[in-house]
C-alpha cells in the first residue's frame, strides 16, 4: 500500500508541498487498485470522540486534511469472509438491495435513497430498534459536516473506496447488530461526486455494526466490492442489468469464475489463482515455462483461440442489434471505418500507383482502384474469419516500402512483378500459419507500453506528416502571380482546416453544457462523418467548385471492375520460373516480421484494459485468418492488408459507451460499457464494394477533405498517447504539471531524461521510414522491421540499466509488469 499523500484546499498551493494524489500507477484507469480515502483522518469520526470531546470545527479559508492511501484489490480468492459474503449476497441468503437508473445526482440524495433501500429490506435481527430513524442518522457518519465561524457549512465524504467509475462509502452505525448492510445504487449517468477518482456511475454503501471483528468490518467489506467492481466482466455486467437479479447473477458469475462457488480454504483456492501473469497464462497455453514457448505448445493455443471465439460467433453478428443506443454504435462506427478506409486507400493508392508503374504506362499495379478493391475483399473477409472482429485491417505505409522493393527486385531478376508478388505472398502466408501453429505470439508479451507507446506515436506521426506534407507541397507549388492558384490553395487549406476544426470540435461534445445527453453523444460518435459531410458541401457552394479547380479523386478510365492495368484478375503464377518463386522467400520473411509485430501491437491496443472487451483475445487465430485474407489478395494480385492503427483502438472506442470529463486540466475518458461485433467491419467494407462501382461518387470528393481527416486522424491519435502527454511536460510550467502524474514522485530530471530515450528510439524509427520517401540505391526502409523488434530487448536488458526499474514503472502507469495476455 502506497503511503499516504496530504493537501491542502483553501489556500494557496505551495508548489514545493505534494499536492493530493497518488502514484501513478494506481490512478491510471487500470482496474487493480482502488483509492481510500479518509477525510480528517487523524480525528475522530462522529460528532465526537469516545470521551465525548468535540471535534474541532472549520472556519473560512482552514485547510482540509484529507489522507489518501492505494488500496490493492483484496485477493478474494485467498480470504473465505470475502467469499462467504459474496456467495450469501449473490444466492439471495442475505438481502442486497439494487437500485437501477437513479435519477439522483447529489451525494446526499444518492445516499438517502440508498439508505432507506436498506431499512426496507433489512430483517429484524440486523436492526436494532427505530431502526429508520437511527440509521439514516448515519449519513452523519458518511458524510462530515464542518461547521465555519463565519462560511456556511462545509461537507466532505467520510471514509470512501474509490475507483474507475464507481464510489464506496461505508460507515459505522450503532443502528446495525450482527453484519454489514449493503447497497448497490447504478446512476442514470455518471455523476461528479467530488471524490479523488470524481466521474462515478455506481455508488456502493456499506452500512456495519460498531464493535466487529476485523474480517467483517465495513472497511473490509468495501474492499470486496471493491475486487468486485474493479472486475471488467461484472463491471460490464452490472452496466447491462435490467433488473436486481441481474447483479446477482453476475456476482454469481464472478465466483464461479473464479472457481469459487464451493467452499474455499483458508490458503486460498485452486492453483489458476495461487498463480498469475506469464507463467500461470502459458501453462494455460500448454507452455512450459522452463522449456521457452516452444515445448508441448504447438496448435494448443490456435485451438483455445478458437474454441473461445466459437462460443461467442453467433452473439458478435447479434449482440449489437437488441437496442437503439448500440445500433447508433454501430452505424457511427461503420460510418467512420468506411471513411477512414475510403481515405487510407486513396493517399497509400497513389503513392503504390507511381511505384509499381511500369515503363511506358500511367498507372500501376497497385492505383486507387486496386486499393479499394483489396480493402473491401480483404475488410468482409476479415468481418467473417477475423479472431478479433474489432481489429481494422489496412494496407499501410510501412507495406507501401515492400511494394517498392519488390517492384525494384522483380525489375532486376527480369520477371514479371504480378506473379513474383504472388510468390512472396504464398510464402507470407505459410508463415503466418507457421506462426499461428506454434504459438510464436507469445513472444509479444514482452512487448509493453514502452513499445507500443512508441508504434503508436510513430502511426500517428505518419498520418500528420501525410496530411501536412499534401498542404506544404501544394503551396509551394502555387503560382503567386496566377489568381487561379492562389484561389485553389486558399480553398484547399480551407477545407483541409475545416474538416479536422469541425471534427474535433463534435469529438469534444460529450464535455460540452449545450442540449441534451442524447444528442451531444450522437454528435460526438458521428463528428468525423459530419465534418467530412460539412466541408464536402462546402467545397460545392456556388463560389466553391464551381468556380475553383481544386483537386479531386481521379481513378482510371476502365470500367470500374477491370484491373487498372490489363491483365486477368487470378495470377498466372506459372509466368515465372523456380528461381524467383524461390527468392520471393526472402522479402516474404521481412514482410512477416513486419506483420507479426504490427498486428500483434494493434491487438495489444484493442485488448488494452481501459477498453473493457469481455469476449477475450485471439492472437493466434488472427494469423490463420490474415493468411486466409492475404492468400486471397495475393492470388487476384491485390495489395495485403494486416492490422493497422490508429483506428483498431479507435474502432473499440466509437462502439463503447464513453464518459469523458476534465481531470487536472486534461481530458480523461472512462468506458462505461464495451461492445464487440463483426456488423460494422463487414457493413463498412461492403459500402467500399459497393462504391467502387460507383465512381463519379468517389471522383466528387475533394482531395482536401481526405487529407484533411488524415490530419484530424492523426491528431487524435496524439491526444491518446501518454509518451507525446510527457513530451508536452517538458514544455509545461512546473506548477501546472498534473497532481496525478509520476512527477509528484519522480524529479523533473528523470521524468524527461526517460521521456528523451523513448523519443531518441522514435526517431532513429522515423529516419528509417522516411528513408522510403528518398530516393536512394540502399534499401535502408527494409531494415524497419528489424529496427522496430530491437525494440523490445532494448526495453528489457538496456533501459533498466539506464533508469532504476521502479521509476520506469511508475513513468508507465499503464505497464503491468511482464503480465501475460496470450493465452
Amino acid at each position: 500500500m502506497a503511503q499516504p499523500m496530504e493537501t491542502s484546499f483553501g489556500g494557496v498551493d505551495d508548489p514545493k508541498t505534494p499536492l493530493l494524489g497518488v502514484s501513478a500507477t494506481a490512478k491510471s484507469r487500470r482496474r487493480d487498485s482502488a483509492t481510500f480515502v479518509d477525510s480528517f483522518a487523524d480525528q475522530p469520526h462522529g460528532n465526537g470522540d469516545a470521551s465525548g470531546k468535540p471535534e474541532p470545527s472549520v472556519a473560512q479559508g482552514d485547510a482540509v486534511k484529507v489522507e489518501v492511501k492505494v488500496l490493492r484489490n483484496k485477493a478474494i480468492h485467498l480470504e473465505r469472509q470475502a467469499t462467504k459474503d459474496l456467495r450469501r449476497l449473490g444466492d439471495g441468503s442475505w438481502e442486497l438491495p439494487v437500485l437501477l437508473d437513479m435519477p439522483q445526482t447529489e451525494p446526499m440524495d444518492i445516499t438517502t435513497q440508498l439508505l432507506l433501500a436498506i431499512t426496507a429490506s433489512a430483517s429484524v435481527s440486523d436492526l436494532a430498534d427505530e431502526k429508520m430513524i437511527r440509521l439514516l442518522t448515519s449519513q452523519e457518519r458518511i458524510f462530515r459536516d464542518r461547521a465555519g465561524e463565519v462560511a456556511s457549512r462545509v461537507r466532505t465524504w467520510g471514509k470512501t473506496i474509490q475507483g474507475p467509475g464507481y464510489l464506496i462509502a461505508y460507515a459505522e452505525s450503532s443502528a446495525v447488530k450482527s453484519r454489514s448492510l449493503v447497497a448497490i445504487g447504478r446512476l442514470v449517468r455518471s455523476v461528479d461526486l467530488g471524490g479523488m477518482d470524481p466521474i462515478a456511475k455506481f455508488v456502493v454503501i456499506v452500512i456495519g455494526p460498531e464493535a466487529v471483528a476485523e474480517t467483517k468490518s465495513t472497511f473490509e467489506v468495501g474492499r470486496t466490492f471493491s475486487a468486485l467492481f474493479s472486475d471488467p466482466e461484472f463491471y460490464g455486467a452490472a452496466i447491462r442489468a435490467t433488473s436486481p437479479d441481474d447483479v446477482r447473477g453476475a456476482i454469481l458469475d464472478y465466483l464461479a469464475r473464479h472457481n469459487l462457488t464451493g467452499d474455499t480454504t483458508s490458503n486460498g483456492a485452486s492453483g489458476s489463482h495461487a498463480s498469475t501473469g506469464s507463467q500461470a497464462t502459458l501453462r494455460r497455453a500448454g507452455t512450459s515455462t522452463s522449456g521457452g514457448i516452444w515445448r508441448d505448445a504447438w496448435g494448443r493455443g490456435l485451438a483455445q483461440d478458437f474454441r473461445r471465439r466459437k462460443d461467442v460467433y453467433r452473439a458478435d453478428f447479434t449482440d449489437v442489434m437488441g437496442d437503439s443506443s448500440s445500433r447508433m454504435k454501430l452505424c457511427s462506427a461503420t460510418m467512420f471505418i468506411f471513411c477512414s478506409n475510403v481515405a487510407n486507400a486513396v493517399a497509400f493508392g497513389a503513392v503504390n500507383s507511381k511505384n509499381t508503374t511500369p515503363p511506358g504506362e500511367s498507372v500501376g499495379y497497385f492505383g486507387v482502384r486496386e486499393m479499394l478493391i483489396a480493402q473491401a475483399i480483404g475488410g468482409v473477409l476479415w468481418a467473417f474469419v477475423g479472431g478479433q472482429p474489432l481489429v481494422v485491417v489496412q494496407t499501410t505505409g510501412p507495406l507501401a516500402v515492400f511494394f517498392k522493393v519488390l517492384f525494384s527486385w522483380s525489375k532486376t531478376l527480369d520477371t514479371d512483378f504480378l506473379p513474383f508478388y504472388t510468390w512472396c505472398g504464398i510464402w507470407l502466408c505459410l508463415l503466418m500459419m507457421l506462426i499461428a501453429w506454434t504459438g510464436a505470439s507469445r513472444i509479444m508479451d514482452h512487448v509493453t507500453l514502452y513499445t507500443m507507446e512508441i508504434f503508436a506515436l510513430l502511426v500517428a506521426g505518419i498520418f500528420l506528416s501525410e496530411a501536412i506534407t499534401w498542404i506544404v507541397s501544394d503551396y509551394t507549388n502555387v503560382d503567386p502571380n496566377d489568381t487561379a492558384d492562389r484561389s485553389k490553395f486558399l480553398l484547399n487549406f480551407v477545407l483541409w482546416s475545416l474538416v479536422y476544426l469541425v471534427g474535433n470540435r463534435l469529438l469534444a461534445a460529450r464535455r460540452s453544457l449545450l442540449l441534451i445527453p442524447a444528442v451531444r453523444t450522437v454528435l460526438a460518435d458521428f463528428g468525423p462523418i459530419l465534418a467530412i459531410i460539412i466541408a464536402s458541401a462546402v467545397a460545392y457552394t456556388p463560389h466553391g467548385i464551381s468556380e475553383i479547380n481544386i483537386d479531386k479523386l481521379k481513378l482510371p478510365d476502365s470500367p470500374p471492375w477491370e484491373p487498372s492495368l490489363p491483365r486477368e484478375w487470378v495470377v498466372d503464377l506459372g509466368a515465372v520460373g523456380v528461381g524467383p518463386a524461390l527468392i520471393a522467400f526472402a522479402p516474404a520473411l521481412l514482410v512477416t516480421i513486419l506483420f507479426f509485430l504490427d498486428h500483434n501491437t494493434t491487438g495489444l491496443l484493442v485488448n488494452r484494459p481501459e477498453n473493457k472487451l469481455k469476449k477475450g483475445a485471439a492472437y493466434h487465430l488472427d494469423f490463420v485468418s490474415l493468411a486466409v485474407v492475404n492468400f486471397v489478395l495475393s492470388i487476384l494480385g491485390l495489395p495485403w492488408v494486416h492490422g493497422a492503427l490508429p483506428f483498431s483502438p479507435m474502432h473499440a472506442q466509437a462502439l463503447a459507451d464513453v464518459h469523458e470529463y476534465q481531470r487536472h486540466g486534461s481530458i480523461a475518458r472512462l468506458t462505461e460499457l464495451s461492445r464487440e461485433t463483426r456488423l460494422s467491419n463487414l457493413i463498412a467494407h461492403l459500402l467500399i464494394l459497393g462504391v467502387v462501382g460507383a465512381r463519379p461518387l468517389l471522383e466528387a470528393i475533394p482531395t482536401a477533405v481526405l487529407y484533411g481527416f488524415f490530419l484530424f486522424v492523426g491528431a487524435a491519435a496524439l491526444g491518446e498517447n501518454s509518451l507525446w502527454s510527457r513530451v508536452e511536460l517538458i514544455f509545461t510550467e512546473p506548477v501546472n504539471y498534473p497532481p496525478n502524474h509520476a512527477n509528484r514522485l519522480l524529479s523533473k530530471r528523470t521524468l524527461h531524461c526517460f521521456t528523451a530515450v523513448q523519443l531518441g528510439v522514435f526517431s532513429v524509427l522515423w529516419l528509417v521510414k522516411a528513408q522510403f520517401y528518398l530516393d536512394t540505391d540502399v534499401p535502408v526502409s527494409l531494415l524497419f522491421p528489424f529496427v522496430l523488434a530491437a525494440v523490445v530487448p532494448f526495453r528489457i536488458k538496456v533501459l533498466p540499466l539506464l533508469f532504476n526499474p521502479d521509476h520506469i514503472m511508475t513513468i508507465l502507469a499503464g505497464e503491468e509488469a511482464e503480465q501475460s495476455v496470450f493465452a
